[in-house]
């Protein structure tokens, strides 16, 4: 690739993102394209990088194709399409729904419990207080861990809360 070239304003762009990383990914390209520029070839930077080369062509075309943009956006991989989420907001309170009633209600049997187990399911089912009248262990153990997250922001936006 003898017809890639950076201009001076480029060269310093990458070489600041390098100096001040925010992630991996754009951090990489910015040295594939440094040395691209240095005249180094395609396969002795895909090499380096452990990347194809094919990974590397379409680097160097993407930021040229979008000169119109800033580099920090050039290097970041475009939009794609993907599988939209279809049941956002839908599932958990159908999960919660059910959680919240006597297995026997919704089909499932206590046939493959022992006694003693089958007892104890069967008295703590109430139609108000759901299995076991209380939240799944599994939702205990998210709040528990979100309550003693050592992340210096807290918690990320849509973790469970605590109760």
């Amino acid at each position: 690739m003898t017809d890639f070239m950076l201009t001076r304003r480029e060269r310093a762009k990458l070489h600041d993102l390098i100096a001040h990383p925010h992630d991996a990914q754009p951090t990489l390209r910015a040295y594939a394209l440094l040395w691209l520029d240095d005249g180094e070839s395609v396969s002795d930077v895909a090499h380096r990088l452990g990347v194809t080369r094919q990974t590397v062509y379409n680097w160097a075309s993407h930021f040229q194709a979008r000169t119109d943009l800033q580099i920090a956006v050039r290097l970041a991989d475009a939009p794609r399409s993907g599988r939209p989420c279809t049941a956002a907001g839908v599932i958990d309170p159908l999960i919660e729904a059910v959680i919240k009633r006597d297995p026997r209600s919704v089909g499932l049997s206590l046939d493959g419990l022992d006694g003693p187990a089958a007892g104890r399911v069967s008295a703590r089912c109430t139609p108000t207080g759901g299995l076991f009248g209380q939240r799944p262990r599994s939702h205990r153990a998210v709040a528990h861990a979100v309550e003693t997250s050592t992340s210096p922001t807290g918690p990320a936006p849509g973790d469970v809360a605590a109760s």
